[in-house]
């Protein structure tokens, strides 16, 4: 019986210590993948500033909010800027919110952007066709840089407006910087 007791206590405590180190991998795995995900949005700010307002002049970013959300990840940035038309030299902030999901590798699989306060003149990705056009091109020519003018995203680019351009291409860098 004492065996036997013995036996049942070992399966017992190496089941818990395993759930423990399961739960514990998974909150880790978490935590990368919103390093990753915020590490992206930093290195990335100057093409999302673009993307949000073309021929403002920027002047930096703040990160503002993260939370878990149904969908997957919620990072909230707030992005400064100046409005090189008025003369007088106004700061404006645009906050958007960056929704993320991931693979099971961590990998990040999908981005959706949403503007969740502007303060500008005009409202953020509502730039005219030459302003979508430039950044079209400023697009391809970062995938070309990547190496990915043969890839479908280089294809549909022509077909897409800014903020689903700045969603795809996101994607794609993140592919690049595998931290």
């Amino acid at each position: 019986m004492g065996t036997t007791m013995r036996g049942r206590f070992s399966l017992v405590a190496a089941c818990v210590v395993w759930g423990i180190s399961y739960a514990s991998a998974q909150e880790f795995d978490e935590q990368v993948a919103v390093m990753k995900a915020r590490r992206l949005i930093e290195n990335q700010a100057n093409t999302i500033l673009h993307a949000a307002h073309p021929l403002g002049k920027y002047t930096g970013y703040t990160f503002v909010d993260y939370q878990k959300v149904e969908t997957g990840h919620e990072l909230t940035y707030a992005f400064n800027w100046t409005d090189n038309k008025l003369m007088k030299a106004k700061e404006f902030v645009t906050k958007l919110g960056f929704s993320f999901n991931f693979d099971a590798d961590q990998d990040i699989e999908r981005v959706v952007v949403q503007v969740k306060e502007d303060s500008g003149t005009h409202e953020a990705f509502s730039g005219g066709i030459l302003v979508n056009k430039l950044l079209k091109g400023y697009i391809k020519s970062k995938l070309k840089a990547l190496e990915l003018e043969k890839d479908d995203i280089y294809k549909t680019v022509d077909q897409w407006e800014a903020k689903a351009l700045l969603e795809t291409w996101l994607k794609y860098a993140a592919r690049k910087d595998p931290r």
